[in-house]
């Protein structure tokens, strides 16, 4: 099977988010912010130029290691379903294209912990204009990525309220190369190397037709928005022995280079969570 999900395809080829999209999910005031399923930043960069504190977790070392790269923010190696976050400690936590991949039955209760109260949930995602006909012949060739029914669970968890949605124009330059790099970039995808070459030729001969060199197409996007207020209905587990008010290990200064690990001292319950430590 092909290993071509990269980080650095993924960089290259997605598309970042519109900042009018990122100032509608998050307010016109700095927030401290858990960013889930992070990925290579694409929504981290813009939330820290916007002035904000962001934690960002994502399951995957290499999608951190490609990140802090460029970014320094906390970074932890972690899942939405087991947040190594002390309770009532963040503002938003907000899901760029990634809310879909969560267990969202054991992800919801984790992210009402650890909100304070009057706290947001926010989900953005990315999607093709399929009006545009080079747009169209493309995702013939790659597939739909389609979010219907992403907000259900949101809309039907007793801790959320008050659901807001927006959207958002938006383009992205591809070229033949970041085309490539999106369909390497696919996450749901995964094709033996020779069908995934031939896949890639295909959408490489599709931007040929057009005729562009390296000057490009636009591909459009509609950028969809969602916010919610949590309302919580008990008081939060304790998740960490009383002294410790964070985890240990976060850290300011990614160091992609290296491999090391901090053991998070957890309870009983929520044992196996670790964080790496890019210093």
């Amino acid at each position: 099977m092909s290993d071509a999900n990269t980080p650095q395809a993924y960089e290259s080829g997605r598309p970042d988010y519109p900042v009018a999209a990122v100032e509608w999910l998050i307010g016109p005031n700095p927030q401290d912010i858990l960013e889930l399923g992070s990925g290579t930043g694409k929504l981290t960069r813009t939330l820290l130029e916007l002035g904000h504190k962001v934690t960002s977790l994502d399951p995957i070392p290499q999608m951190l290691s490609e990140q802090s790269r460029h970014l320094t923010t906390p970074m932890a190696v972690a899942r939405a379903e087991q947040i190594p976050l002390p309770s009532r400690s963040i503002d938003v936590v907000v899901c760029a294209q990634s809310f879909h991949l969560f267990d969202q039955l054991l992800a919801l209760p984790e992210i009402t912990r650890v909100l304070r109260p009057g706290g947001r949930l926010a989900l953005v995602c990315n999607v093709r204009d399929l009006r545009v006909p080079w747009v169209r012949k493309l995702s013939n060739l790659i597939g739909v990525e389609t979010h219907e029914g992403l907000t259900d669970s949101v809309i039907d968890c007793p801790t959320f309220a008050e659901l807001e949605t927006a959207e958002f124009k938006h383009w992205q330059t591809h070229t033949s190369a970041t085309l490539s790099d999106l369909v390497k970039s696919d996450s749901d995808r995964a094709l033996p190397v020779d069908e995934l070459d031939a896949l890639i030729s295909q959408v490489r001969a599709l931007y040929d037709s057009y005729g562009r060199g390296p000057d490009g197409l636009k591909m459009p996007f509609t950028t969809h928005a969602y916010r919610a207020r949590v309302q919580h209905l008990q008081a939060p587990p304790t998740p960490y022995p009383e002294e410790l008010t964070k985890p240990a290990g976060l850290p300011t200064t990614p160091d992609p280079a290296s491999e090391d690990t901090i053991q998070v001292p957890l309870p009983p319950e929520d044992p196996g969570t670790v964080l790496v430590d890019f210093h």
